[in-house]
């Protein structure tokens, strides 16, 4: 789970560096990296019978359906609003989520299985 956490942040510090002209194509990588990751951690989530599976895949939910409007804004010329979210919304959120949320799903993953949590890529 930390190595896919780490991808994503390394996909966002790349995104915020993109010219203008390659955003729109590494918004829409972002969003599908996102789209794995929290298939990948509700699949774990539903392994494991984790207790907080319905809030977590809730805030999974929230996220991705404002990074997908989002994402039209930005096909249609609305870069800043992206970048915003590259920049400052999504890092933050993702810092929260992953030190709260991840972290209880991880150590429940832990005692349930005796072993730590996956570690698999986004590849």
């Amino acid at each position: 789970m930390e190595t896919m956490h780490r991808e994503l942040f390394s996909t966002l510090e790349e995104l915020s560096l993109a010219t203008d002209a390659e955003f729109g194509r590494g918004y829409s990588e972002l969003v599908r990296k996102v789209e794995r990751v929290f298939q990948r951690e509700e699949q774990w989530m539903e392994d494991c019978n984790y207790a907080g599976l319905a809030t977590h895949r809730e805030q999974h939910a929230r996220v991705l359906g404002g990074l997908h409007h989002v994402h039209g804004m930005v096909m249609h010329g609305d870069l800043a609003t992206g970048r915003r979210v590259v920049d400052e919304l999504l890092p933050q959120w993702l810092a929260f989520h992953t030190s709260t949320m991840d972290a209880s799903l991880a150590a429940a993953m832990q005692m349930m299985r005796g072993t730590t949590a996956p570690t698999s890529t986004l590849s």
